[in-house]
């Protein structure tokens, strides 16, 4: 989100319900955060025999946070060692000025 951006009210309608965001979000940004739930929300309801709508919303939520968390272990894995190689080239950086 910009800071440079005025904060401004969006209606939006996700999962069967209209609510009033204050953001200064890029309206499509949001429009397509808001697609992206609704379509997962959606594979919900046609593979599941759940059909309340607040437990659809509370197993996006789940669905969605397994997601993030899945992604961020995910950069955790292919990034151990960059820090080792950061401090070694470091070092030899230090060790040419030395010399």
């Amino acid at each position: 989100m910009s800071q440079d951006r005025e904060k401004s009210a969006l209606r939006v309608h996700i999962l069967g319900r209209s609510l009033v965001i204050h953001t200064d979000a890029d309206p499509k940004y949001l429009s397509s955060l808001i697609k992206f739930v609704e379509n997962m929300a959606n594979k919900i309801k046609g593979n599941a025999l759940v059909k309340d709508e607040a437990d659809i919303s509370r197993l996006t939520c789940i669905l969605l946070a397994d997601k993030l968390f899945s992604e961020q272990r995910k950069k955790e894995e292919e990034d151990p060692g960059i820090e080792k190689k950061l401090i070694e080239l470091m070092e030899l950086i230090d060790n040419a000025i030395q010399e």
